[in-house]
């Protein structure tokens, strides 16, 4: 096999006889052989000069890659082998963490803009999201305001504050269960109110035609001068009395639901007493209104700054728990005695004029007098009073208190501002302040924010 300059290396010296090497030596032709100049560039190497002279002198040369390895030489093999693993592993342990530093960096930038996102989010709804140095969430603070198609506000502000999204979730349940309620409790008032209309309007007719047949059989008796139909006349003005009776209670009971509706629904801005019930029954009686819902509701917006206006009380509730639901709020309307209800007018009735002894027949002169209409008032809707009432019932102004009270909208300005305090402030600043200023702590109480740990 004829070999090339690029064979002639240390390796190929090591696995060759001297036959072999001498074989080499004859096939050069000249001393600008290539195969032989190889050969005398690699002897320059005292190695392989040394390995040369070893295969020339020595009888019994074996090759030394054919050579069994000595204690030493398995020895430094495997040093060297060990060597080369470990550097491997090193090589591979670095490149394993130097990927999971990329993979946490772009975690942790994907993570920081994720927050951002929910902070953004969150303050378009009305809610603050704090966090620790963690940036794990550690308190919600949520405001919104609810409002109506048009975008007018109904009732008042709502504030929830919670330490986690679950705990937040379960009182906004809560609140939508309690809206559910309500609506619910509103739905069935509706019924109610026309359940109570619809009875009230078929006992009404009843009793025009009952008094209508009375007066007929009266006027008739009185002209025969029939002893059986005057009898027959008294029992037909009984009976159309007990009809005028009946028309009159269901006329009752229908202002009674109308009203309580219509009071269910205007808790917050309606202060029920004898001024408001005058200033509304005139609007009424004036632009011959009848007492239905609508009508009231046209009269109150119509009439509501001429209104007492309700005094609320300051709020006992815990600023943690949602602040105006259907079922709960923390403001209460200044509540008057049992005497002072808003009460229906001009609630007609058509009922019978007869005399109250029914037993006597009329005479044909009265057999034809008209019917009169009776006003219906409502019965009492008795509340529960609270301290410092406000107004009172009958008056549409009222002297101030020696003492000044602090008002919930006092309180809620106060406690938005110290919010956003608190929003702006860092940790640990905030933690030295609830450790250390006892005033700064009794301030926060004072307007319904609850102190952690205090």
């Amino acid at each position: 096999m004829q070999l090339t300059p690029a064979d002639i290396t240390m390796d190929w010296l090591k696995s060759i006889t001297v036959d072999q090497f001498r074989s080499v030596l004859q096939q050069a032709k000249s001393q600008q052989d290539p195969t032989l100049l190889a050969l005398n560039t690699l002897l320059t190497d005292k190695e392989a000069k040394r390995l040369v002279n070893e295969m020339l002198n020595d009888p019994d040369y074996v090759p030394v890659a054919k050579r069994p390895l000595t204690e030493e030489e398995q020895a430094a093999i495997a040093d060297d082998q060990a060597r080369a693993d470990q550097q491997a592993q090193e090589a591979e342990a670095n490149a394993a963490v130097a990927a999971q530093q990329e993979q946490d960096s772009a975690y942790s930038v994907q993570l920081a803009q994720n927050r951002a996102n929910e902070d953004a989010q969150a303050a378009q709804i009305g809610m603050v999201l704090i966090r620790n140095a963690y940036g794990d969430i550690e308190k919600i603070i949520h405001d919104y305001q609810a409002r109506d198609e048009d975008g007018n506000p109904i009732g008042n502000p709502t504030h929830f504050e919670s330490t986690n999204l679950i705990v937040h979730c379960g009182k906004l349940q809560n609140a939508h269960i309690n809206a559910g309620r309500y609506a619910e409790r509103m739905r069935g008032d509706k019924h109610k109110v026309a359940s109570a209309t619809m009875t009230a309007g078929i006992k009404s007719e009843k009793a025009e035609a009952a008094a209508a047949r009375s007066r007929a059989l009266a006027e008739e008796a009185a002209k025969e001068q029939d002893g059986a139909k005057m009898q027959e006349a008294v029992k037909a003005s009984i009976e159309a009395e007990k009809e005028s009776q009946e028309a009159l209670r269901a006329a009752q009971e229908t202002g009674r639901a109308i009203t309580n509706s219509w009071l269910a629904d205007h808790t917050e801005d309606f202060l029920p007493c004898q001024a408001s019930s005058k200033i509304m029954g005139d609007y009424m009686t004036a632009n011959g209104l009848s007492w239905t819902y609508d009508n009231l509701e046209k009269t109150f917006q119509a009439v509501k700054d001429q209104l007492p206006k309700p005094v609320r009380s300051v709020a006992t509730t815990p600023v943690s728990e949602a602040t105006n639901t259907p079922a709960e709020t923390t403001t209460a309307v200044a509540e008057v005695p049992a005497q002072s209800a808003v009460a229906p007018a001009n609630v007609a009735v058509r009922v019978s004029a007869t005399q109250a002894n029914p037993q006597a027949v009329p005479p044909a002169s009265a057999a034809t007098a008209p019917t009169a209409n009776v006003a219906v008032n409502r019965p009492v809707v008795t509340r529960k009073p609270v301290v410092n009432g406000g107004l009172q019932p009958g008056t549409l102004s009222a002297p101030r208190p020696e003492s000044t009270a602090v008002t919930s909208e006092d309180i809620a300005a106060t406690r938005s501002r110290l919010l956003k305090e608190i929003r702006n402030m860092p940790n640990d600043v905030y933690r030295k302040k609830i450790a250390n200023d006892t005033k700064y702590v009794a301030q926060l109480k004072a307007a319904g924010i609850p102190v952690i740990g205090k």
